[in-house]
């Protein structure tokens, strides 16, 4: 990669050729009191005056050009030290060519505690960490085989791809019609899950994706670039074995075509260009980035419009939905109202009507537009690993009220949504509740 940001072929590096009053400007110190400042800027001065550093250099009285060493051995006190100057930074490996794309993802927990649920929770400090939460409160799942040594690294592989999201392939949803349109064409980049790399050519990508275990094989181009701590890297970068991001470029024409509904249509993508744009390579084993280790712990938030309560970004099974069956009361429909959630552990369950009491210790009484926990347990627990609802358990709640309300007490016509938390680490893990 040249300081332009241009990539060369084949792998090389190409280095820009740079004068000596290039090197000296760029060699200027940031921070004054330095040694060499008296120096430096001495050297500073007579540049930006018009003196040359080539004025000081001896030329032969010929229209040849003069031998490198013939330069050398003519060249001034100053110069001297100048070329010294240089040639200390680089050896010393301070390289101001080199841009760092992203700083570095930090993570520190403070000691694993019990919480009150019996629970082992950390609060963690997360710095250059992309769209994730400068200090989150995280949870070990009740099923979780990790050892709490490991939630560091958990949360520093969430915390890297968060990074690297946001630096390289940014969520814009706008970017994407949300209206298919027949022939439109539509570009877009994606980061992909962290894979392990199988092998990597000048023109080829194979690797096996971390979350899914699928096998992948994408198009390497010249325009191909690689990271590596944050820096600009080569191919040769990259070995078999890496735990890689890495982020694609697709192209595609929209085709719409009708069917007998005239309120429905389909879709199908014509694929015009795919590849990979850019290649990061991670800096943990791929176990950390995959639902293997991801899965064993939570995130506890604050309560979406309560936020003086917690909630446990948990899975969740859904009990009721409001589809637009159940219209809001005139009075939250007439005026501004908001959302709220909360998450309750059931303290009585009396048909529709169900009672609990929230982190904060409130109690909150909802009324359900349908008796959804009957339901559930009669007729959809068998699909469900059998589990039965019941008091004890863990319910989401998602209303609206006024914005100057905060009631705990909620009428089924103000519910929009109702749930039941559960835990899982893998997809196909047998349900068990929260």
């Amino acid at each position: 990669m040249d300081p332009s940001g241009k990539s060369s072929a084949k792998g090389e590096t190409r280095m820009k050729r740079f004068t000596f009053e290039q090197l000296i400007i760029a060699s200027a110190p940031d921070q004054p009191g330095k040694a060499t400042d008296a120096f430096t800027n001495n050297v500073m001065n007579k540049i930006h005056r018009g003196t040359s550093l080539k004025a000081h250099v001896a030329t032969k009285p010929t229209t040849t050009k003069a031998s490198f060493f013939y330069r050398l051995r003519h060249l001034p006190t100053l110069a001297v030290i100048a070329i010294a100057f240089v040639t200390i930074l680089a050896i010393t490996g301070t390289a101001y060519a080199l841009t760092q794309l992203w700083a570095k993802p930090i993570v520190h927990i403070q000691t694993p505690v019990k919480s009150a649920a019996g629970r082992v929770e950390v609060i963690a400090s997360l710095q250059n960490c992309g769209n994730e939460a400068a200090k989150q409160t995280i949870e070990v799942k009740k099923m979780s085989t990790i050892d709490p040594s490991e939630i560091q690294k958990i949360l520093q592989a969430r915390c890297e791809v968060s990074a690297v999201q946001q630096a390289l392939a940014p969520q814009d949803s706008s970017a994407i019609p949300q209206i298919p349109v027949d022939g439109r064409i539509v570009e877009q980049t994606a980061l992909q899950n962290a894979s392990s790399v199988l092998s990597l050519s000048k023109d080829t990508l194979q690797s096996k994706d971390g979350r899914t275990n699928t096998l992948s094989t994408q198009e390497v181009t010249p325009a191909t670039k690689y990271v590596v701590n944050g820096l600009e890297g080569t191919a040769s970068d990259i070995r078999p074995g890496d735990t890689i991001l890495y982020t694609l470029y697709t192209k595609y024409r929209q085709h719409v075509g009708a069917t007998s509904d005239p309120t429905r249509f389909t879709t199908s993508p014509e694929e015009l260009e795919k590849r990979v744009t850019y290649i990061v390579k991670a800096d943990l084993p791929i176990e950390y980035y995959g639902a293997d280790k991801q899965g064993q712990i939570a995130q506890i938030t604050s309560c979406f419009g309560n936020e003086m309560d917690s909630c446990a970004e948990s899975g969740v099974v859904d009990l009721y939905q409001d589809n637009g069956n159940n219209p809001l009361s005139s009075e939250i429909t007439s005026r501004q109202a908001v959302m709220r959630e909360i998450q309750l552990k059931l303290m009585s369950v009396n048909g529709t009507r169900i009672t609990g009491i929230s982190t904060s210790g409130r109690q909150f009484s909802v009324t359900l537009p349908v008796d959804a926990i009957k339901t559930f347990n009669t007729t959809r627990s068998s699909g469900y690993n059998h589990v039965i609802i019941g008091v004890g358990d863990t319910v989401l709640i998602r209303y609206y009220e006024l914005a100057s309300q905060n009631d705990t007490t909620v009428s089924s016509d103000r519910v929009e949504y109702a749930g039941f938390l559960v835990e899982m680490i893998h997809e196909n893990d047998p349900i068990k509740k929260y």
